[in-house]
């Protein structure tokens, strides 16, 4: 599926709003998501607003601007899923904006990710030995408070993780892979912009069948085979 258009929502996404117990496959957003929203919590996503209960996001690209902007309770923004919840991330990687902002002291959490704002897995199921993986992300991300009270974590993958994360590549513009940890853990890698040219970075990716690579295509980073720039 293709976006083009902007979307609006308090749960709201480039292809779906609410993912569950779904899979979202070779997806393309290049619509501004939620860039003039203000309710009172707010999941906004470059492809799925909220990924839950064992939803995939697989093989998709977000190109647009991601916003979320609230005066209660929450404020998550992401690149591919504003909030994951025990799903999978995989093979996907976002070039766009991405900011969180908590207008009021009312807000608990403003969370921006690269890839996904908030990723959380409430099960120790097997399943979920991954739930971001072979992912990367060249955009700006932004977490803006009003209050001390006011919690806010902004991340190239993720703004908030409590859960494992794989090969997940990022562009030195961003300082930290997971916001919410004081440095990068075990899954995410901060690259140059000339490192993040060459498939020798990524490990993990497949270069076989999932991923390619080619300066002669005009898009100097990996791109996917079956949704290529």
């Amino acid at each position: 599926g293709i976006n083009t258009g902007a979307v609006y929502g308090r749960t709201a996404g480039g292809i779906a709003g609410h993912s569950q117990n779904a899979h979202v496959m070779l997806c393309l957003n290049t619509g501004d998501v939620n860039d003039e929203t203000d309710v009172d919590y707010i999941y906004s996503g470059g492809i799925v607003g909220f990924n839950s209960e064992g939803s995939t996001i697989n093989g998709s690209i977000n190109k647009a601007a991601v916003y979320a902007y609230s005066s209660e309770s929450y404020a998550y923004a992401g690149g591919i899923a504003g909030n994951s919840d025990s799903s999978l991330i995989s093979d996907c990687y976002n070039a766009g904006s991405i900011s969180a902002t908590a207008a009021s002291s009312d807000v608990y959490y403003a969370c921006a990710g690269g890839i996904v704002g908030n990723n959380i897995c409430e099960t120790s199921d097997t399943l979920y030995s991954q739930t971001l993986a072979t992912v990367y992300n060249l955009g700006s991300v932004s977490a803006s408070v009003s209050s001390s009270s006011t919690k806010k974590y902004a991340g190239a993958i993720a703004g908030y993780s409590d859960a494992p994360i794989t090969s997940a590549y990022y562009l030195n513009n961003v300082t930290k892979g997971i916001g919410s940890n004081d440095a990068d853990t075990d899954g995410t890698k901060k690259l140059t912009n000339t490192q993040m040219k060459s498939a020798s970075n990524y490990k993990g990716f497949d270069f076989d069948d999932m991923w390619w690579i080619s300066s002669v295509s005009g898009y100097n980073y990996p791109q996917l085979t079956l949704l290529s720039e």
